[in-house]
């Protein structure tokens, strides 16, 4: 697959292209991506998961994959049906008839490659708060719009629709201005911090609670050999001194012309957030198969250099209250139980003592 028809929202090469699909039919679909068998004929199920993606967070539909027994098969597609899909998709979605709103442009469908097989793979968007709901027909009640939740694609009832349409109202907006001459030292961090506990016993697994600090760093963050940035989660304010070996890492990639200094979030018009969990999602795989092949007993993750420099921290003696400001916990408390859940090693070898003693 030349980058000339590389989807844009997927910064890989091919090879990471595959791994990528293999892994999503290892999960399967998620809230973010459908799967729909197209060999028999253009699926209309495709224009509910378009309003519940673009009402929702966006997603990727993949046509060419059919699921069976709760299993997945690539059974790919024709050349002649990849041609004639992308016709379909172009006339329905300038049909009001079909869909009220058209999101998407040559970018968004993509035919690539999988191991030989032809796949076409429909990126959606979030649609704008002004461009919701996206609905079918052209009547967006009594069933017409959707929304994604773990389950798959489901009917709004007439008072989200209306909620929505009421968001939409751009004369009389509800929490969508923008508070001029306002920054986060305005911002009430206990609060804040009381709606993230709020948010993550409702929804622990909202991705507003697992962003990650680094790939959102800007290059204006770094001034005068000082990094300065608030972490995701809690709004704490940290201030980092600025060493030779994480300038060497920066200067190993090409983010020229990015605000941001390490290149995960590639697009500035995707979603910063999808970007973010694809490049970790990659990274992940690719350190859990170098963790294999060097005989790890765990597996290799991201999170593995945060715990290793805890408990390397802890082993050299360094205070719990500097590896509590370092690690950004809200109290000395937390790292504490954070410290003692990383070291069992003790307690491994009272129960090895004991069970020799037997």
């Amino acid at each position: 697959m030349d980058d000339q028809h590389k989807p844009e929202w997927i910064k890989v090469d091919e090879w990471d292209f595959v791994e990528y699909v293999d892994s999503l039919l290892r999960s399967q679909e998620a809230v973010d991506l459908e799967f729909k068998t197209a060999r028999a004929g253009f699926p209309n199920s495709v224009w509910e998961t378009y309003s519940s993606f673009a009402n929702t967070d966006g997603g990727t539909i993949v046509l060419g994959i059919k699921e069976k027994n709760g299993a997945l098969f690539v059974e790919g597609l024709l050349p002649e049906q990849i041609v004639s899909y992308r016709q379909i998709i172009c006339n329905q979605l300038n049909n009001p008839d079909c869909v009220n709103v058209n999101l998407l442009t040559d970018k968004n469908i993509q035919e690539v490659d999988y191991r030989g097989k032809s796949l076409l793979l429909i990126y959606v968007p979030r649609a704008s708060r002004s461009q919701r709901p996206v609905y079918l027909t052209r009547n967006p009640l009594n069933g017409h719009t959707y929304k994604r939740n773990n389950e798959g694609d489901y009917k709004c009832t007439d008072t989200e629709v209306r909620r929505m349409i009421a968001d939409a109202d751009e004369e009389h907006p509800r929490d969508s201005r923008i508070l001029c001459n306002y920054s986060m030292e305005d911002i009430d961090l206990d609060s804040l911090k009381q709606y993230r506990l709020l948010l993550s016993s409702r929804q622990p697994d909202h991705p507003w609670l697992t962003l990650d600090d680094m790939a959102f760093l800007r290059k204006k963050d770094l001034q005068n050999g000082i990094l300065s940035y608030r972490r995701q989660k809690t709004g704490q304010q940290l201030f980092i001194k600025w060493e030779k070996p994480m300038q060497e890492i920066i200067d190993r990639y090409d983010t020229q012309g990015s605000p941001y200094l390490l290149p995960i979030i590639r697009d500035m018009e995707v979603d910063g957030r999808k970007q973010y969990k694809k490049t970790a999602h990659l990274v992940n795989q690719k350190l859990k198969k170098l963790g294999m092949r060097l005989g790890l007993s765990i597996p290799l993750t991201t999170y593995v250099a945060r715990h290793a420099w805890a408990s390397i921290a802890k082993s050299k003696n360094i205070s719990l209250s500097v590896i509590s400001e370092a690690m950004g916990h809200d109290s000395e408390n937390t790292t504490r139980i954070y410290l003692a859940s990383l070291d069992t090693s003790l307690v491994d070898k009272a129960n090895s003592l004991i069970l020799k003693s037997l």
